[in-house]
């Protein structure tokens, strides 16, 4: 083997980082995820609730889902343990 000879790599391996780099590119392209929607109507709406506690009689767990956003809410009962 004559010094003036250079080895070089077989042409496969030669694509395979510009294949891995078209790959990255087109993934990127091509999995972009559809903005987020919430639901029409609320799922847990109306569906049976239940709660380990609750604050007070105002304050049921089934208030926490009867879509009354702004004049009913549930709360836990208060505990600094």
């Amino acid at each position: 083997m004559s010094p003036a000879l250079s080895y070089r790599r077989p042409a496969a391996r030669r694509a395979v980082p510009l294949l891995a780099l078209g790959a990255l590119v087109a993934s990127s392209l091509a999995l972009t995820a559809p903005p987020a929607q919430a639901a029409e109507t609320l799922l847990s709406q109306g569906r049976p609730a239940t709660a380990s506690s609750q604050e007070g009689d105002g304050y049921a767990p089934a208030a926490a889902v009867d879509g009354d956003l702004t004049g009913t809410r549930w709360s836990s009962q208060w505990s600094d343990q």
